[in-house]
């Protein structure tokens, strides 16, 4: 979306989340680059268990911070039962310049944490473009919240600051005083099964008849592309949903895919400004 109209709220990150946990490789979470301008300057996931670049048909961050200063996130609901609800606000002067500070630390550390030496356990994933706009990751395997659980006060403790400077910033996002939006459009990727799916449902192709091919390369060969109108979001989110709880795959024009939300777009909305820090 351009500033004052639509703008994109979560990027097409190809590689948005690398494996965590058993499955690490221990070069943390790279994205490749990305070409689109309105990319965010940083955006935040967390990595599930066993993550690999489908694991999840939700491929959007749960936080997206542009350099216009505006912020866009989710907040889940009913324990991710129901769709997320989508909220957007906009940074003072003073907390953009506090964040840019925030990221200039991060660029001092390594890619990828696992402080407690936890197998198997889900991590977190900080994306940002820096100074010289080269992407740059860090993941973080282990839980941040406070808990009662040994093993997360550890991974608290050992965490890097500058980890944690960022990380409890963008997770303290909250609904009170921002302005929640309806998406304009949904983008989708269509990704081919390679070993067949159970019981395959077909596409419903009244939310989008216009089904194309995408972007050319080794990487997306037999990849399709499709765009849904924001009106359908929590019917198609919850479609979408049951069948990858389900392991179902959807059938178009005679072939099985996995279908993944790739990216949410934005309506006009009022802005509002988040609140200074007491």
């Amino acid at each position: 979306m351009q500033l004052a109209l639509t703008r994109k709220i979560l990027c097409c990150l190809s590689l948005a989340l690398m494996s965590a946990g058993c499955a690490s490789t221990g070069q943390g979470a790279m994205a490749s680059p990305v070409e689109r301008p309105e990319a965010p300057l940083l955006a935040y996931w967390p990595a599930n268990l066993w993550s690999t670049r489908w694991s999840s048909f939700d491929q959007t961050p749960d936080v997206a911070i542009y350099p216009s200063g505006e912020v866009f996130f989710k907040q889940p609901t009913d324990w991710g039962v129901t769709p997320p609800r989508l909220y957007r606000i906009l940074l003072t002067q003073e907390q953009q310049d506090d964040l840019g500070q925030r990221l200039k630390a991060l660029e001092s550390l390594k890619d990828y944490y696992n402080p407690a030496h936890i197998k198997c356990a889900p991590g977190k994933v900080i994306q940002w473009r820096n100074e010289r706009g080269i992407l740059q990751a860090v993941e973080l395997v282990g839980g941040l919240e406070p808990t009662l659980e040994a093993n997360d006060r550890n991974v608290r403790a050992k965490a890097p600051p500058a980890f944690l400077a960022v990380y409890d910033q963008l997770v303290g996002f909250n609904a009170e005083n921002t302005a929640p939006f309806k998406p304009e459009r949904i983008r989708l990727t269509f990704a081919p099964s390679r070993e067949g799916a159970v019981n395959p449902v077909p596409w419903p192709q009244t939310w989008a008849t216009r089904v194309t091919s995408a972007t050319a390369s080794s990487e997306n060969e037999g990849f399709l592309k499709a765009e849904v109108s924001g009106i359908h979001f929590e019917d198609l989110y919850a479609w979408i949903q049951t069948r990858n709880d389900n392991g179902e795959g959807v059938t178009f024009n005679g072939k099985v895919y996995y279908i993944l939300i790739e990216d949410i777009i934005a309506g006009e909305v009022t802005r509002t400004t988040l609140p200074h820090e007491r």
